[in-house]
C-alpha cells in the first residue's frame, strides 16, 4: 500500500473506495486526485474541467461523496477553466449527499473560475473558500 503526506495529510490507497484506488488522474489537461485530509476528503481538480472530463469526475466525486464518515472538500484552486457540464457535476454530487453543509468549495479569489461560481449562484449554495485550509476548517466546525 502506498503512503505519501501532502499539505500535512496521509494519503493512502487503501483509504479510497475501491473504484477511486487511484490517487492520480491525467487525461490531457486535466487532473484530478483525492485526499483524505481529516476531517474532509479532498477532491483537487486541475485544469481543464470540461465536458470531456465531467462522466469521469463525477465517478470520482460520487466515490468520495459516498464515504458520509467525511466532509467533501471540492479543490478547484488549481482549476484553469470550467464549463456548464464541470459546473453541473459538482451540484448534482454536492445534492446527493443529504447533508449540503458539509461539502465546500475551495478557489482561488479574484479567478475566473471564481466569478463564474459567483455569477452561477453556486457560491451562494455551497460554502464557497479562498483555499483548501479554509473549506476543511469550515466543515470540520
Amino acid at each position: 500500500m502506498r503512503n505519501r503526506s501532502v499539505r500535512g495529510c496521509t494519503v493512502s490507497e487503501g483509504d479510497l473506495p475501491e473504484s477511486a484506488a487511484r490517487l492520480n488522474t491525467y487525461v490531457g489537461d486535466f487532473e484530478i486526485e483525492t485526499e483524505l485530509c481529516p476531517p474532509a476528503r479532498v477532491v483537487s481538480i486541475r485544469g481543464e474541467f470540461d465536458i470531456a472530463h465531467a462522466e469521469h469526475a463525477k465517478r470520482v466525486l460520487e466515490d468520495a461523496a459516498a464515504d458520509r464518515a467525511y466532509a467533501l472538500v471540492v479543490d478547484l484552486t488549481g482549476c484553469a477553466f470550467i464549463d456548464s457540464a464541470g459546473l453541473s457535476t459538482i451540484l448534482t454530487v454536492a445534492r446527493q449527499r443529504a447533508d449540503e453543509a458539509s461539502v465546500a468549495v475551495a478557489a482561488v479569489p479574484d479567478s475566473e473560475l471564481r466569478r463564474m461560481l459567483d455569477l452561477t449562484g453556486i457560491s451562494l449554495t455551497l460554502p464557497t473558500f479562498a483555499t483548501v485550509d479554509a473549506a476543511t476548517a469550515a466543515v470540520a466546525a
